[in-house]
């Protein structure tokens, strides 16, 4: 959970979010975006810019007596299989605006597994994690601007280019123009 405001970004990352326990087939993952109450959240309101959520191996620290600084040290991202062979047609949970008020569903006799002990390794833990970036839109001047995370209409430090990389690890440009760099958490769109 975690609170919005006029213009605002969120983007956050929940590590270890509640999900069945054992060895279990999962046949839908939707997802929908609700206020403190249960109410689903008008998209005009809230941009569900994205979420996923990916499967990963933790280690399991209590059984060691060194504890790191990042308890997420060591730790293996998992793709879903997918339904044919290993890593063939993978299946990810995660959209965007697209995804909210749609039902998934994996047609039967297939299912993503989870908690097979067979394929977690010795002094590891499996756990999900659920990835979003939300912009709250209410009062923008331009709300597809926004929704777009062009940089012009954040509020990004002055030394935005030379501090923030890309994913090649070299700095921006000033080329660059938007996207999810210029949409990070309690960024204020200008214009209130």
């Amino acid at each position: 959970m975690f609170e919005m405001g006029l213009g605002k970004v969120a983007a956050k990352t929940f590590y270890d979010v509640e999900f069945p326990k054992g060895h279990v087939g999962i046949k839908s993952f939707d997802a929908e975006l609700v206020d403190e109450e249960g109410n689903s959240v008008p998209l005009y309101e809230a941009y569900l810019h994205l979420w996923f959520a990916i499967k990963y191996q933790e280690k399991d620290w209590n059984m060691s007596k060194i504890i790191p600084k990042d308890p997420m040290e060591g730790a293996i991202y998992i793709r879903n299989d997918g339904t044919c062979n290993t890593y063939i047609l993978p299946i990810y949970w995660g959209l965007g605006a697209e995804s909210r008020g749609a039902k998934s569903k994996i047609p039967d006799p297939y299912a993503v597994e989870h908690g097979n002990p067979s394929k977690i390794p010795f002094g590891y833990q499996e756990k999900w994690l659920l990835n979003l970036l939300i912009i709250d839109t209410r009062g923008t001047e331009d709300r597809e601007g926004c929704t777009e995370c062009r940089c012009d209409h954040f509020n990004l430090p002055t030394n935005f280019y030379n501090v923030t990389v890309g994913i090649d690890g070299k700095p921006l440009g000033s080329s660059y123009k938007g996207g999810l760099f210029c949409c990070q958490t309690v960024q204020i769109a200008k214009g209130f």
